[in-house]
């Protein structure tokens, strides 16, 4: 499997490709009062507003700062490239592609309370990366905030944990 490496303070995380449908650079965002802290702003995509989730603030509390390697992750929520992007992602220090065997993943052995979105781990040269489960990012409520209508993925059910069901199996491979 491919996936995109990038840095969050001083750890490594990685996107599957598969969920990814454009990188593009960091640019300035519509900002959107009084949304959580995490959410970046607007993104003009093609014509179309696209939401922007900040993985650093997510993760660590501060806002992604404007590196010439931070980008914009275009994410398609159901995977596989099915239908439109439905949210975006703001990271910092987006670095390559990096391909491993889906058996190299093994559970962290922690669990991190409300951070449901961090998957398993893999050892990158020498280092411990991690995947971030996009179906596990946004919780129920912040995902009908930023898509009122539900029109982007149609009905909007939830798991048992209280975010958003994209279909896809959450258990580890």
């Amino acid at each position: 499997m491919m996936f995109l490496h990038f840095v969050v303070g001083k750890d490594s995380y990685v996107l599957d490709v598969a969920q990814i449908v454009e990188v593009v650079p960091y640019v300035t965002l519509k900002n959107i009062p009084r949304a959580p802290g995490y959410v970046a702003g607007l993104l003009n995509y093609r014509g179309k507003s696209v939401p922007v989730i900040d993985l650093t603030a997510l993760m660590t509390g501060r806002v992604s700062r404007s590196w010439l390697s931070s980008r914009i992750i275009l994410v398609n929520f159901h995977g596989e490239n099915e239908g439109p992007p439905i949210f975006a992602l703001l990271a910092e220090r987006v670095s390559t592609t990096i391909k491993f065997p889906e058996s190299d993943f093994y559970p962290a052995g922690v669990d991190a309370g409300d951070t449901e979105f961090l998957g398993d781990v893999a050892i990158y040269q020498g280092n411990i990366i991690q995947r971030i489960n996009i179906g596990k990012l946004l919780p129920v409520q912040v995902y009908r905030a930023l898509f009122p209508s539900g029109d982007e993925i149609g009905s909007v059910a939830s798991d048992s944990e209280g975010y958003v069901s994209d279909g896809g199996d959450r258990s580890p491979a």
